[in-house]
């Protein structure tokens, strides 16, 4: 009787062994991981990195696809950007994120002063050797409120140089995003979220 206990036991945990291998492989293949980022990782810099093919491209954003979809309430969330020196000497860049000007605004019953809100970072400073990609790229976050219309927002990523001829921070580059704001999800979407982002940590 104990021997059929045990063996009872070990079919068990095989098969609980086997439910998770096959999960985690369908899970893997099939799957594609949220494009809304947290942190930098080490798949995050080799995408942007991958970004530069162009010899004179100045600024790559991720997710390529230039746009992230971010639940109302969602906090610590967002895009990252890097951007390369292409002048011979090493040079100081300062950035600028903002809501684009040209947003129809009244869609999502805001203005662009609160739009801006919505970003936890909005500049930085940056000293970049001569035609080098900053080592770290920038990570841009939002605070998206619990009462936010669901609508699209274009943000712009504005990059300036310093001239050290006139000391003064000139156009460097400028490219964009479109940051969608969608409802926030039930107890039970949070919850596949969660085993989602789990199981995305075992691929």
């Amino acid at each position: 009787m104990k021997k059929r206990w045990w063996i009872a036991i070990g079919i068990f945990v095989l098969l609980i062994i086997f439910g998770y291998l096959f999960l985690r492989g369908s899970y893997c293949q099939n799957n594609m991981p949220n494009d809304n980022i947290n942190g930098i990782n080490k798949n995050v810099k080799e995408s942007i990195g991958n970004l530069f093919v162009e010899p004179n491209k100045k600024i790559t954003i991720y997710p390529d696809s230039r746009e992230i979809y971010l639940n109302q309430g969602a906090r610590g969330e967002g895009f990252a950007f890097s951007i390369r020196n292409n002048y011979q000497n090493n040079t100081k860049f300062r950035y600028s994120i903002e809501a684009d000007p040209d947003n129809n605004f009244e869609v999502c019953n805001i203005n662009k002063a609160k739009a801006d809100g919505y970003l936890l970072i909005k500049t930085g400073n940056l000293n970049i050797p001569s035609s080098r990609i900053i080592e770290n790229p920038e990570l841009i976050t939002f605070r998206i409120p619990e009462d936010a219309n669901v609508c699209e927002i274009s943000y712009k990523v504005n990059v300036y140089s310093l001239d050290p001829l006139t000391a003064k921070y000139t156009n460097y580059s400028t490219d964009s995003i479109f940051i969608h704001i969608i409802e926030k999800p039930t107890k039970l979407e949070e919850f596949k979220k969660k085993i989602n982002n789990y199981l995305n940590g075992l691929c």
